[in-house]
Order: structure tokens, then sequence, then C-alpha cells
């Protein structure tokens, strides 16, 4: 019950460093993605490779220091990106992932840290907009999971967000701020069936 995690980082500059994501089998725990981030979005697991999308003329991303560094961001919201960039990971891997486990459970494990507050900035966000691939706004037409560090609520705290593809929802809050310039370790559990959601930070 391990994994890890970062995307689409676009609502904010965020340093992300590994990312995993685990299933589990009838047996036990399965690694089934990782992507290190070390010099590339690459898995290293499954060979689901992800892509760094970069919108403007100015780079905003550099693999630095064995971490893909994001903090050139701008903080542009998803439906008016222009200039920001973010990973972009294959469709359909962690739905994937889900039904191959035990109930529908996945698990993530992140390390990632932020060079600004900006609400509702995101370490990663997987599911479909109701408004299409690649538009932000309202997701309840099937599975979703998010995970913001700063949420507007809870002293700006961390809140995991889990929705179901019945369109069912869960959200998990912890008290903020959520600490900048440091690297932090979090992981959750999500159970895709019935969208209950579990976090766990360092």
């Amino acid at each position: 019950m391990l994994g890890i995690l970062m995307i689409r980082s676009n609502y904010s500059p965020i340093v992300a460093a590994i990312l995993v994501v685990l299933s589990t089998s009838s047996s036990e725990a399965r690694l089934k993605h990782r992507y290190s981030f070390t010099d590339s979005a690459n898995d290293s697991i499954s060979n689901a490779h992800g892509t760094v999308v970069d919108a403007g003329e100015e780079q905003n991303y550099v693999y630095a220091a064995g971490r893909l560094d994001l903090s050139a961001n701008v903080a542009e919201s998803s439906n008016n990106i222009v200039e920001d960039a973010y990973v972009d990971l294959p469709n359909g891997i962690i739905s994937a992932a889900a039904s191959s486990g035990v109930d529908g459970a996945v698990s993530f494990e992140t390390w990632a840290s932020i060079a600004q507050e900006h609400p509702w900035q995101r370490v990663f966000d997987f599911g479909t907009s109701n408004n299409g691939e690649d538009t932000s706004g309202v997701a309840d037409a099937s599975a979703s999971i998010a995970i913001t560090p700063n949420s507007a609520s809870f002293g700006n705290g961390l809140r995991l967000i889990c929705q179901s593809a019945t369109g069912s929802g869960i959200v998990v809050d912890l008290p903020g701020p959520f600490p900048v310039g440091s690297v932090h370790h979090v992981a959750a559990v999500f159970d895709h069936t019935n969208a209950s959601c579990r976090l766990l930070p360092d």
C-alpha cells in the first residue's frame, strides 16, 4: 500500500520529486507505475511514459537536483494556460490500476514541495472533467482523485478529494498551512468502488 504522485501543477509553482502509483492485487500490494522525474517523465515500471507540457514561449520547467522543478510557473488556471508547464500522464492508467486491485483500491505516494501558496493549486489531479479532457470544472460524472496543498479552508490545509464513478464523493482535510519550500511526503489511498479515501502525511 504505497505509491507516489505528482501531476498537473499548473495551478501553482510546485517542485515534484518522485511519482509512483501502486495497486493492490489479491495477495499483496503491487507496484504499477513509478515516475522518478530525475531527467524525464518516463515510467520505469510499465512504460506508461508521461509528457511535460509547456504551453508558452519561455521554458517553465527544468530537471535539476534529481527532480522536476516547475517553480517558474505563474499560477495560471487550468482553462487559461498560455505559459505554465505541467505533467500529463497517459489516459486510463489510474482506472486500470484500480480495476486490477482488490475492491478497486489504489494507493499513491508523493514527495513534493511548493514554492508559493496559491488557492486550489494541485500536487496531482487524476480524472476527467465533465467539460472534457484538459479543461477544469465539475468532474462528478466519472471517478477522480486530486490533492491540493492549499484548499483555502482549514487554515489553507492539505485536502484530498475523491469522487467515485457513481457520483459520490469524499473530502479529507488536514489543518494547514502546507509548509513552503521543503519537500514533504504524502500518501493517499483511494477506493475506486465507493470513493473512500485516506490521507497519510509525513
